[in-house]
């Protein structure tokens, strides 16, 4: 569909007040200038509204939707094409895109086009597109074929999620980064009682020792003699778990 310009009032007028009743006839149309906000650069154009008398106190300004052009009406002085907030929508679901790097990568798009009009502000750009998918509406039934609409399980592959506050965020680090207080970890005093191997100290550094041997034939060596030292104390505190205790009671 050709699109006039200017934006013309048509029967989608309303004014942010929620007033969607005017007369053309009576009230009278205002020409003003339009900028629509789109992937590439910012196109300069113009818009017809009218006063809207039930917010006078507000000097309220009744403006057509512009949804029919694939145009977000923000504010009767600027918009957003419907494919800059449907390109971030699909790069959000598909790759994850956080919208502070697409937010940039749309302004390097205006400084390549020599566009005649800076991008808005990452904040605004964020309301509108927040607007933009209250509006849409989901076309997919979210149903199981075999579970109906409400299954007992659901397991979804992805999330988005918006921090409001910077208390949230302000421990946040990267899993790379070196931390000494959380790296060291203090073991408690007292520990449960150790058998077997964990009481033989003199094998536990025999092994360590046999570890830190300065070649590899020597470390296998020596860790082969201390292995089957272990398999015999192993064996030997097992029988005596299990032999039969003789001369505990005596009649």
């Amino acid at each position: 569909m050709p699109t006039l310009f200017p934006f013309p009032v048509d029967g989608t007028a309303r004014c942010s007040c929620g007033n969607r009743e005017y007369n053309a006839e009576k009230d009278p149309i205002t020409t003003t200038p339009f900028i629509v906000y789109s992937s590439t650069t910012a196109k300069e154009l113009a818009i017809q509204t009218m006063y809207c008398s039930a917010c006078s106190n507000t000097h309220g300004r009744m403006g057509p939707d512009l949804g029919e052009y694939g145009v977000l009406n923000w504010n009767n002085k600027f918009g957003f094409s419907h494919q800059l907030l449907n390109q971030y929508t699909s790069l959000l679901t598909h790759s994850e895109t956080p919208f502070n790097a697409y937010y940039h990568t749309v302004e390097d798009e205006y400084l390549n086009n020599q566009s005649p009009v800076s991008f808005c502000d990452d904040e605004t750009f964020e309301h509108a597109w927040f607007l933009f998918i209250r509006l849409q509406q989901i076309q997919s039934s979210m149903r199981c074929s075999q579970c109906g609409e409400n299954p007992k399980v659901v397991i979804a592959d992805g999330v988005s999620i918006s921090f409001p506050s910077h208390h949230r965020t302000e421990t946040l680090r990267p899993p790379t980064l070196h931390n000494q207080a959380h790296a060291c970890v203090q073991l408690p005093q007292k520990s449960a009682k150790l058998t077997g191997f964990g009481e033989r100290r003199e094998l536990r550094c025999k092994i360590y020792s046999a570890l830190n041997a300065p070649t590899s034939e020597d470390r296998l060596r020596r860790l082969d003699v201390e292995l089957n030292n272990l398999k015999v104390i192993s064996v030997c505190s097992c029988h005596s778990l299990h032999s039969p205790v003789v001369g505990r009671w005596r009649r």
